[in-house]
């Protein structure tokens, strides 16, 4: 099959799916929202082609060369009905080589579907002006809080479980929101459950329980927000949950510098009158030991929590988190009350 592998792909131009599209491109912030819409894709092809009857390609922004995707994309399939190639990290691409990309999907190969995936696109850029006239472009918004219960009841739904309100929230709260954790966490209820399909709070509370390390994060997300009593009931929590107080307090103010660091770099920005996330990526790979960027929704929200503070109250805050480091070495006995002090007087 040539161009007809694309156009029709074993079905009629009257399928309700539509004709396979010779370029798509998908978008989000959410790697589970990137990666559904692939899998339905794969799925697709195996239906419609059959497994074996086309090729594969995988490469990666940043690492692969625009040049060496677009020769791979206009190879004629062999020994198969066609070629699908998928480029994950898009936004990784410099500028001349998204032209590049721009260039082919103007004019794509009818054998081969490019599927492009990244976490944004600009809608005036060459790219996603070509992807809406030859393809087919997606993009899948973050969830707000309030639609996430929802969602993963459908998550539910989609393993063969139920679950009331209640039970999601309680997943939710454990998990944090993000759409990969809530999907493992869904196939691990769905494991314990067996054949039962309705899911109890107690199953919630064996499976996935309220682990300390979750909770740490929360607790930042607290600092951060200056909510002086959710911090202080967190960490009471925390201890409630692990015996282990010293290693428990280690964690908790380490992570608790580690966010105290980004807050200073989002208000370095505020107060130079940028609030860029490109920015501020630049700046936090500066203090991070394992550079990675961060998603522009998550920078929003680091420049939203830096207005609660000024950089003086910041500074401070990080120097008398140093002190509370000292007096856990020099008597391990009152670290637990330092840094609950520390609590008190930053937040409040």
């Amino acid at each position: 099959m040539a161009a007809a592998a694309v156009k029709t792909a074993k079905t009629s131009a009257k399928s309700k799916k539509g004709p396979l599209k010779p370029v798509n491109v998908i978008l989000s912030e959410q790697p589970f929202l990137r990666r559904q819409p692939l899998d339905r894709l794969y799925a697709r092809l195996d239906a419609e082609l059959g497994a074996d009857s086309y090729d594969t390609q995988t490469f990666e922004g940043g690492e692969a060369l625009a040049t060496d995707i677009v020769a791979a994309a206009q190879t004629v399939p062999f020994l198969s009905s066609a070629r699908l190639i998928v480029v994950n990290n898009l936004q990784a691409f410099s500028a001349d080589q998204m032209e590049i990309l721009a260039g082919y999907v103007a004019e794509p190969n009818p054998t081969t579907i490019l599927v492009l995936i990244g976490e944004k696109l600009l809608k005036t850029s060459k790219l996603y002006k070509a992807a809406q006239a030859t393809g087919y472009v997606m993009e899948r918004q973050t969830p707000k809080a309030n639609e996430l219960p929802g969602l993963l009841r459908s998550m539910f739904q989609a393993a063969g479980l139920t679950a009331d309100d209640t039970v999601a929230r309680a997943v939710i709260n454990l998990v944090g929101n993000d759409l990969v954790a809530l999907s493992v966490a869904t196939e691990k209820l769905k494991a314990f459950c067996g054949d039962r399909t309705q899911v109890t709070r107690d199953d919630v509370a064996q499976v996935i329980g309220a682990t300390v390390e979750v909770r740490a994060w929360e607790f930042t997300n607290a600092v951060a927000e200056r909510a002086c009593n959710d911090a202080l009931g967190l960490l009471y929590a925390m201890f409630e949950q692990n015996d282990r107080e010293e290693a428990v307090l280690a964690m908790v103010r380490a992570l608790t510098a580690q966010k105290i660091r980004e807050l200073l770099c989002a208000r370095a920005l505020l107060d130079r009158g940028c609030a860029n996330a490109s920015e501020l990526n630049a700046r936090m790979k500066l203090l991070a030991a394992k550079p990675k960027n961060i998603p522009d929704w998550l920078a929003r929200k680091t420049f939203t929590q830096a207005e609660r503070y000024s950089a003086a109250e910041l500074r401070d805050a990080l120097v008398s988190l140093a002190e509370v480091e000292r007096q856990k070495t020099s008597r391990p006995e009152l670290g637990r009350l330092a840094f609950e002090r520390w609590v008190l007087e930053v937040l409040a």
